[in-house]
């Protein structure tokens, strides 16, 4: 059997585990590779807390649950409510990507309520293409072949619904999700 290596990309930390931990979990379990990337450092992500120390948090939570799941989780330390699909952002999504080599990257649709996730998505679409070609972002070797990238779930209705062409069953791993939810105690305790 080949390892399926599979890439979550979200604005947040905790977008990644709430929107695919199961598969994520699954394919773990089954002996793949997945890595979690949260291009923002969730310092807005807290109600009392400083923007520093609710970052380092936030970066300390993700950690725990990339121990529990045997996982990488790699978060960015762009600003909450900055992350915009700029140039520099697309050449640093393109080396990061190409540094784990996926079979497959997982990411939100670009309709979205939070210009985060908006701007997360636009960036796995701008950066897709360019993974293949050699000439940019040289000093990381280009993928003899672009991922699969596919929409994770979301409940948006307008401007159009999502409609999945794929369903994976993750009954098997509730327990172990509720584990790693409660590693991001910030955002589910506090």
């Amino acid at each position: 059997m080949k390892q399926i290596r599979a890439m979550m990309i979200g604005a947040h930390p905790d977008d990644c585990d709430f929107r695919c931990g199961g598969l994520a979990l699954q394919y773990a379990k089954a002996g793949h590779k997945v890595k979690f990337l949260a291009m923002c450092d969730g310092s807005g992500g807290h109600h009392i807390m400083e923007p520093a120390a609710i970052a380092e948090r936030r970066k300390g939570e993700t950690q725990e649950v990339a121990k529990l799941a045997d996982i990488e989780y790699d978060v960015w330390d762009v600003t909450d409510c900055e992350l915009i699909a700029n140039l520099e952002n697309r050449k640093r999504l393109v080396r990061e990507i190409r540094e784990f080599n996926p079979d497959v990257i997982f990411c939100s649709r670009p309709n979205d309520y939070h210009p985060d996730h908006r701007s997360a998505s636009q960036l796995v679409q701008d950066a897709s293409f360019l993974l293949t070609v050699p000439a940019i972002c040289s000093d990381v070797p280009a993928m003899p072949h672009m991922p699969v990238v596919l929409y994770w779930h979301d409940s948006f209705k307008k401007p159009y619904p999502c409609q999945p062409d794929v369903i994976v069953p993750i009954d098997d791993t509730l327990e172990d999700l509720v584990q790693h939810a409660a590693c991001h105690e910030c955002q589910y305790f506090d």
